[in-house]
């Protein structure tokens, strides 16, 4: 079964983008911080995000009609999300580097990562609502269950690191 509308394809990329982001932002963030435990958690998420990505690469782009590997054509998004504040951030095509280079500290860093892992949950909860069949509705469930436990330990690595 492959995607017709545009809106299912959307989500694709989005998704996609999500963990790709996740995944740069996480692995620039684990080189900067010297916990050794903080850099193991933040290690795992970015193993996480990559699995995630994989994962939403093999079952989905062949469906969308994408390439196996997501272009930068594919991700450039920001025409088409228009959204308000920060929480979203792992949905636009943005230079990780230059983001947690912004920042002031570690913490603030995690503190934005928290929000775009909550953002991440909103937004494969709603896909996982949207889905035509059981077997999407299944992986983006299990997506959002993935960013909840996310939440839970980027909240952790906050509380450690304040």
């Amino acid at each position: 079964m492959t995607f017709e509308h545009f809106e299912e394809k959307e989500a694709v990329k989005i998704a996609a983008l999500i963990e790709t982001n996740g995944l740069k932002f996480y692995n620039i963030l684990g080189g900067r911080v010297k916990d050794p435990e903080v850099k193991a958690i933040i290690s795992d998420l970015a193993r996480d995000e990559k699995k995630h990505l994989q994962v939403i690469e093999k079952m989905f782009f062949p469906r969308a009609g994408f390439t196996e590997q997501i272009t930068d054509e594919e991700v450039a998004m920001e025409a088409n999300i228009e959204r308000s504040g920060e929480a979203d951030i792992f949905t636009r095509h943005v230079d990780m580097e230059e983001v947690i280079n912004t920042l002031e500290t570690p913490v603030k860093a995690l503190e934005l990562a928290l929000e775009a892992e909550k953002y991440s949950v909103i937004f494969f909860t709603e896909l996982s609502v949207k889905a035509e069949t059981a077997e999407s509705r299944g992986l983006y469930e299990e997506l959002a269950e993935e960013e909840k436990r996310h939440v839970a330990k980027v909240e952790g690595i906050i509380e450690r690191l304040s």
